[in-house]
């Protein structure tokens, strides 16, 4: 396959580099990438550049669009949105944006046009993660006991806001691969500035499986990582998430006994490139750009959490245009009748000041025409199609 790629971060340049180590795949063009240019045409000579990324769209130039996120989110989201119009694949590095909003309106937008799009998640497709799903299920050989929380300890160089949200949205990912949707988030951080706040960032989660998520971000030690902990009545089972390329192991402690589980190193790259060949033959692929869209919620979540100190439930609904123009119908009309109540109080007040009854007279034919236009507006509802 022909590769472009649109902007650069540590997530696709590790895609740029694997896709030119490849004879069956190719980096073939690139825009917005900055002082990565030199960099991805010294692992792909043949590579093009252009300054205009509108000929992406309709897939001209390349079979796969590797999206990074940009320096400005909005110009970033309106390309998307081009993108996904044109039925471009997609290969994008999570998250792309900050805004759930932006993430569901380009779910609808797919949805309509049937485009492919694959949230970029290295830890995702971890292979340890299986046996963690495993423990989780209480298979043979793999238990501890009943799961009383997951555990996710990691370790950040830069702990802005920014940097620890983008990596709680991946992080969110690999949590909800284990114990499936999360219905409710606790934020808790020290008090003082926000930046401050997200350094030191703890986030409780919960969802119907049953499962207690604590997730928190501290300083690094050694080097920036992640440690994922299952606490079972039994005994425990810890897996630390390796540096693409490296290899790494799972410990299991039960019954006093130690033990590890050896795992090769691995390629995120590629395990992406096989979830979007999937969805390209049109065979269920993971994580979809739907699982994206949540862990964008939760991500978003955090700062309402710790705004109001209390706990932010959520309800994963399912968003269209369809449910979108009946909560904008509803609240239009809770709108409405609340004027019309004003409007009447307005009206017999003017009356009553001026002595000129024809103000209140008039006041429901008024009322009276907007209802009427507001029942026509319902009508819109005809251009959705019907779900099959």
């Amino acid at each position: 396959m022909r590769f472009a790629f649109l902007g650069a971060d540590s997530q696709t340049l590790a895609i740029a580099q694997y896709v030119a180590s490849r004879r069956d795949h190719d980096v073939a063009w690139a825009c917005e990438v900055g002082s990565a240019a030199a960099q991805i045409r010294a692992w792909a000579p043949e590579m093009k550049t252009a300054p205009h990324w509108e000929t992406l769209v309709g897939g001209a130039e390349a079979d796969v669009v590797v999206v990074a996120r940009g320096d400005n989110d909005d110009e970033r989201a309106e390309q998307l949105r081009k993108l996904v119009q044109g039925g471009t694949p997609l290969l994008i590095s999570q998250p792309v944006d900050g805004s759930m909003l932006v993430y569901y309106e380009l779910d609808m937008i797919r949805r309509e046009t049937g485009s492919v799009m694959i949230p970029y998640v290295a830890d995702r497709w971890l292979p340890g993660l299986a046996r963690l799903q495993a423990i989780l299920r209480r298979e043979a050989g793999s238990d501890i006991g009943a799961i009383s929380q997951i555990v996710f300890d990691r370790t950040l160089a830069d702990r802005s806001r920014r940097a620890v949200e983008s990596q709680f949205a991946r992080d969110a990912a690999v949590v909800r691969a284990l114990c499936g949707d999360l219905t409710s988030i606790s934020a808790m951080g020290p008090p003082g500035e926000a930046e401050a706040r997200y350094a030191n960032l703890g986030v409780q989660l919960a969802g119907p499986a049953g499962q207690l998520v604590r997730w928190s971000v501290g300083p690094v030690e050694q080097v920036a990582s992640g440690r994922l902990t299952l606490v079972g009545a039994e005994g425990k089972a810890t897996l630390q998430l390796p540096t693409p390329g490296e290899a790494y192991e799972l410990e299991l402690f039960r019954g006093g006994q130690r033990e590890a589980v050896p795992y090769p190193a691995w390629s995120p790259p590629a395990a992406a490139i096989e979830q979007l060949e999937l969805a390209l033959a049109g065979q269920p692929a993971s994580p979809t750009w739907a699982d994206g869209c949540r862990d964008i919620e939760l991500t978003e979540s955090i700062a309402r959490s710790l705004a109001k100190g209390r706990t932010i439930e959520l309800h994963n609904e399912e968003h269209s245009e369809h449910g979108t123009f009946k909560g904008t119908m509803t609240s239009l009309g809770c709108g409405l009748l609340w004027l019309s109540l004003v409007v009447f109080v307005v009206a017999a007040v003017l009356a009553w000041l001026t002595n000129e009854h024809r103000i209140f007279r008039y006041a429901p034919h008024f009322i009276l025409v907007v209802l009427a236009l507001f029942l026509g507006i319902q009508s819109l509802k005809l251009v959705f199609r019907d779900d099959e």
